[in-house]
């Protein structure tokens, strides 16, 4: 029996979070080399960017061609999404406690929502908006910020955090927009290119290569580069195609749960009750996102039939 449109987005969207939070622990064994953080986005990005034109250009190139009128909107989306919006999380990591830059990059779900309904052509639903403050709230204690002693926060910090969030926002509000005309990998390449230019022109990435690195932390690039970088948003893109941009990026708020889970059995990082709490809490935000809105489609497919 084959799996409903519906299904099928979640489970392409869960994809991109379990890709994402793999790649961060990659990340994280990259930052604790000593790596700066804009030298490694830098090379992960143009290191992604070649490896997709390669495969593209071998396997598939019709998916290369596009038009004139369509290079604005791939060369916004790889400067918003793989340029600017990395550079404002890591200054929302410097300027913030780890839980609390957390919290505000997941306030893209907010964003999200405010665009479907001034900007883009979406229904927004009162459910979404309800998924969206629940796994919110759940993320503030899966993540720590709970915790008064580590919740400091100053205006600048709380300007980036909230950046932060709407770039990550532009992930799904850019992808929802073109993958209407344009295949995933025709916007990955582009997007990866375009964002390439600019880490190529800052230098951070001729920095990274230049480098003396260990034969770990080349492995480690190379792998976050397919984790966080390709796979992630082939999948994601590819469940925007049958869910709505709110109902992604809310399940999007996976990926932390995710990087915890594996942090909790690879580094053997410790889980307090609040943290489970909020895990839980999550969980049935998502739960109820993909229920809920099933049982509105459901009813909506059930009128229009005739009786």
């Amino acid at each position: 029996m084959p799996i409903a449109p519906r299904l099928l987005g979640f489970l392409f969207v869960f994809l991109a979070a379990l890709c994402w939070s793999a790649g961060n622990i990659l990340i994280k064994f990259v930052m604790n080399a000593g790596v700066p953080p804009d030298q490694y986005v830098g090379f992960r990005t143009i290191l992604a960017f070649l490896s997709v034109l390669t495969v593209m250009a071998a396997v598939s190139p019709r998916q290369l061609k596009i038009a004139r009128r369509d290079l604005p909107y791939l060369a916004s989306y790889g400067v918003v999404v793989w340029a600017l919006a990395p550079i404002i999380g890591t200054w929302s990591i410097k300027l913030n406690p780890v839980s609390v830059a957390v919290i505000l990059l997941y306030t893209s779900p907010l964003f999200t929502l405010a665009w479907s309904i001034t900007v883009g052509r979406e229904r927004v639903r009162v459910y979404e908006i309800v998924a969206a403050l629940v796994a919110i709230a759940g993320l503030a204690l899966l993540s720590g910020a709970h915790d008064s002693a580590d919740a400091t926060l100053t205006w600048l910090g709380l300007t980036a955090g909230l950046l932060s969030g709407l770039g990550l926002s532009f992930v799904t509000i850019f992808g929802k927009r073109g993958i209407v005309h344009h295949g995933p990998w025709t916007i990955l390449t582009y997007g990866l290119g375009f964002a390439s230019i600019i880490w190529i022109a800052s230098g951070t990435a001729v920095d990274f290569a230049v480098g003396q690195h260990a034969p770990s932390v080349w492995l480690a690039v190379v792998g976050a580069a397919i984790l966080t970088a390709i796979l992630p948003v082939w999948f994601y893109l590819l469940g925007l195609r049958l869910i709505s941009a709110p109902e992604a990026n809310v399940t999007a708020i996976l990926e932390p749960l995710l990087t915890t889970g594996f942090a909790f059995v690879l580094l053997s990082e410790h889980l307090d009750t609040p943290q489970l709490a909020g895990a839980c809490i999550l969980l049935t935000a998502i739960a109820y996102l993909q229920v809920r809105g099933g049982t509105m489609d459901a009813a909506k497919q059930g009128e229009s039939r005739p009786s």
